[in-house]
């Protein structure tokens, strides 16, 4: 969810430049973990939220994509 090219496009619109680097070198356990328990704010909405039901939707698609060739 971090390093597909298009994914990764969305990621660095919603964060600041600043957090690029942490938000991509953490290990996929870290990089849950935080993400899912940062009470910040981007934009005026939670980023835990956020970074959820992105998740879930990227999720989503990606399945849709390999197993349905949507």
């Amino acid at each position: 969810m971090r390093f597909c090219p298009l994914i990764r496009t969305i990621w660095y619109v919603l964060l600041s430049r600043q957090q690029h680097s942490w938000f991509f070198d953490k290990v996929l356990s870290s990089w849950l973990l935080t993400n899912l328990s940062e009470h910040s704010s981007i934009n005026n909405r939670q980023w835990n939220i956020l970074f959820a039901v992105a998740i879930d939707v990227f999720w989503r698609c990606r399945n849709k994509f390999v197993f349905q060739d949507i």
